[in-house]
């Protein structure tokens, strides 16, 4: 049998624990440590549950006091470390960079990384893939033929070591000619692994965008937070933008709250007219389905088609305000409201 979907993974779980949904951040560990593996799966969340680094709450499995680490059960661990023994110091040296790079690697920044001719490298990790069975061929690359695999042998990088090899591979990255094939969240996470915040910050911000462009609203928060966005004041066209994305995947993920503070905020902060309207129409969507529409500001609403440029919160703005008259009985004005963002 190949591995389950990543439904029927998540809804064998939630019926395990009395029907407690996992929360986003947790399922993504579980789900990428387990790879389809229903028994890895449920290991893996019974041990978290046994450490308390994950507890029940209002009906849903979430991080718990100790927070989020990524615990392997010792009868796991003690399987892989069997099958490490047998290894040459030079091949657990390329399989230790290579966990560091992910679960699939890019065999070439880690040879660079160590200093090594490309080809040799990948001769030992040949030897690696057709002997020792450690890994695997996708898509013409290599990877770890388990992701359990690869956080075993992660777990036991000392931490000064870790630190150097990941801002080794950052600088390899960034120094490549074909750096934008680079996925940002890779150089996001080796530079804030390497210890350098400031520099993992922009392709945090970046992974966060292009998962916003996904419209994957839970991995659009965990990598704004990662970003620490809201360390930056909304005042620059950028950082609205961002912040605004942010309370938009809130919302979509029924987190209103929250969404509704964070579009607040950026109001708050607003440095001119059109940064405040942007604002408010943005946030008019969790208006209309938080308080009703009785709690929508028309004036506003009509101030932001007066003032907006050319572009989609222009066109949202007229088709709020046609929503709202459409409401009050003012249809001859919803249609030419309408008509007006159909035309935007």
């Amino acid at each position: 049998l190949g591995p389950l979907s990543t439904e029927a993974i998540l809804t064998l779980l939630e019926k395990a624990h009395g029907g407690s949904a996992l929360d986003p951040g947790l399922a993504r560990v579980v789900l990428d440590l387990s790879e389809g593996n229903p028994l890895y799966a449920k290991h893996l969340l019974a041990h978290m549950l046994e450490r308390g680094t994950v507890e029940t709450r209002g009906g849903r499995l979430i991080a718990g006091p100790v927070g989020h680490d990524r615990p392997i059960p010792e009868r796991i661990r003690g399987l892989v470390r069997k099958r490490l023994e047998f290894l040459t110091e030079e091949q657990r040296a390329l399989l230790d960079v290579a966990a560091l790079d992910g679960v699939a690697f890019d065999s070439a920044a880690v040879a660079a990384v160590l200093e090594r001719p490309h080809l040799k490298a990948l001769r030992v990790l040949q030897t690696l893939y057709r002997v020792h069975g450690l890994l695997a061929v996708q898509d013409e690359a290599l990877r770890f033929s388990h992701a359990l695999i690869r956080e075993v042998i992660l777990q036991e990088v000392a931490p000064p070591l870790r630190r150097e090899l990941h801002a080794r591979l950052a600088a390899h990255y960034e120094a490549r000619a074909n750096r934008a094939e680079v996925p940002p969240e890779r150089l996001a996470n080796h530079w804030e692994s390497a210890g350098d915040r400031d520099r993992a910050r922009p392709y945090w911000l970046t992974a966060a965008r292009d998962a916003d462009g996904r419209q994957e609203a839970w991995r659009t928060v965990e990598l704004f937070r990662k970003a620490g966005l809201e360390e930056i004041q909304p005042r620059t066209a950028d950082a609205v933008d961002d912040y605004l994305a942010m309370a938009d995947a809130h919302f979509d993920l029924g987190e209103l709250d929250e969404a509704e503070r964070i579009q607040k905020r950026v109001m708050q902060a607003a440095t001119d007219e059109v940064q405040r309207l942007r604002a408010v129409v943005r946030g008019t969507k969790m208006l209309f389905f938080y308080r009703g529409f009785d709690s929508i500001n028309e004036a506003d609403l009509k101030r932001a088609t007066e003032v907006l440029p050319e572009g989609r919160e222009l066109g949202v703005a007229h088709y709020d305000l046609g929503l709202l008259a459409k409401y009050r009985g003012r249809y001859e004005e919803a249609k030419n409201c309408f008509e007006e963002a159909d035309e935007i």
